[in-house]
């Protein structure tokens, strides 16, 4: 062979490698743009379906919220309306409710209602219940206290 067919052959050789060399390169950088763009597909997808989630939650903490709040306010129609009665005292010995009845029977002001009960209540008899109660830590259901009238 002579030395410019040989030459020929090897560079037609060369650029057949560069060819396919670019080939390969083109064909790899195509199939990441696809890849990427399926990827930002998936994000986009995933990112709205966040949303609708956020969304509905929102909702449904309103709905919760409200329903919650108008419990609130069914029960403090219910404890007004009682004709007996009620005294609620936390722990700490707070009075956290007293409804009407209760006030017009201890003859306590609505405006002194918070504080301890032993202050609120000024009454011994139905102030040691109340110490027995949170000592034991059971409720007292029904109890007569004959109040001095």
């Amino acid at each position: 062979m002579n030395p410019t067919v040989a030459s020929f052959v090897g560079l037609t050789l060369l650029i057949a490698a560069l060819v396919g060399l670019l080939m390969f390169a083109t064909r790899r950088l195509f199939s990441a743009a696809r890849q990427a763009q399926s990827s930002r597909g998936e994000s986009a997808a995933l990112s709205v379906a966040l949303e609708e989630a956020i969304v509905r939650l929102k909702a449904q903490e309103r709905a919760t919220a409200a329903r919650a709040e108008a419990s609130e306010r069914l029960s403090g129609e219910i404890i007004a309306s009682l004709t007996s009665g009620l005294i609620v005292v936390a722990r700490d010995g707070q009075v956290r409710i007293m409804n009407p009845a209760a006030r017009r029977l201890l003859g306590v002001h609505e405006r002194e209602q918070g504080g301890d009960y032993r202050t609120v209540i000024d009454e011994p008899a139905l102030s040691q219940t109340i110490d027995e109660c949170l000592l034991d830590g059971k409720p007292i259901l029904r109890r007569t206290v004959h109040l001095p009238e």
